[in-house]
């Protein structure tokens, strides 16, 4: 999925997952701190 579209919200990216964005977002921080993520704001 982020291959096709690498700018995309959390929001949007727990949408489509079908999880809730708080359960993405600590994900999301545990992958980031292991430093298999970036995460930038879009502005």
């Amino acid at each position: 999925m982020l291959r096709l579209k690498s700018k995309i919200t959390a929001k949007d990216l727990s949408y489509i997952l079908g999880i809730r964005q708080q359960s993405l977002n600590e994900t999301l921080q545990k992958l980031e701190k292991e430093g298999y993520i970036v995460r930038t704001p879009i502005p």
